[in-house]
């Protein structure tokens, strides 16, 4: 399956990068950015056990995204202007693990894990943040 998703940068879409103290810079656009691709597997399990009181699932994924949209600066542009561009790859994979218990008809109880991680490379700046659990 291949998804894209593209939002076009503008002259009136400030970026807040990173770093302490933020910077507010100026996005400019260009027509020389693809969209980003994604390939993407998931596998899942799900088992019902004591009568359809307890539920189990476990499910693993791998995404593969080409072309990130990373932002460079111009040396030569004393402004703090960006432009975006195709500059990396990125592998996130993970699962999560989760079980429900049916007390009564009225109570119930779950508890679930989830855990990933994010391999990438880049050509610009911007580099994905996300939480590993």
């Amino acid at each position: 399956m291949t998804h894209t998703t593209s939002r076009r940068p503008s002259i009136l879409n400030p970026l807040t990068l990173p770093g302490s103290p933020p910077i507010t810079t100026v996005i400019l656009g260009s027509t020389d950015v693809s969209p980003e691709q994604i390939i993407s597997y998931e596998v899942g399990y799900q088992g019902w056990w004591w009568n359809h009181r307890l539920r189990t699932r476990v499910t693993g994924f791998y995404n593969h995204i080409s072309d990130l949209i990373a932002f460079r600066s111009s040396s030569a542009d004393p402004l703090g202007t960006v432009r975006p561009i195709n500059g990396g790859l990125a592998d996130v994979y993970g699962g999560e693990v989760g079980v429900e218990f049916l007390v009564t008809s009225w109570l119930s109880g779950f508890a679930n894990y989830a855990y990933q991680e994010i391999g990438q490379s880049s050509t610009g700046f911007s580099r994905r943040g996300f939480p590993h659990h």
